[in-house]
């Protein structure tokens, strides 16, 4: 199943293209984002009215909603605006709507 790379629900409809880059870096472990991302219809409408308060709070709510990890929102909040920058400066290209028999 595909989810939406910002708020984790199934389905997304947009793609964005992407270069890909080092996410993060623990230690000798190196995380990286490889290729495109997939957002849902409302992180794709804060993403392209460049709401990124929005986009930050709605990624951080849902991730703590449905994973309930126990991580606070001030730590998530630093953490997906990290990742969010590096989202925005790898763009490629203008957002490509996913038709819908990609998405199962």
């Amino acid at each position: 199943m595909i989810i939406c790379d910002f708020c984790s629900t199934p389905n997304p409809t947009w793609r964005y293209p992407e270069k890909s880059f080092e996410a993060e870096q623990h230690g000798n472990v190196h995380i990286n984002s490889e290729g495109d991302w997939a957002a849902c219809d409302e992180c794709h409408r804060f993403i392209q009215t460049g709401n990124r308060e929005g986009l930050l709070t709605r990624t951080a709510q849902t991730y703590q909603e449905m994973f309930q990890t126990g991580e606070p929102l001030d730590y998530l909040f630093q953490t997906f605006q990290a990742m969010h920058a590096k989202f925005f400066a790898n763009r490629v290209g203008e957002p490509v709507r996913i038709e819908e028999e990609v998405c199962p």
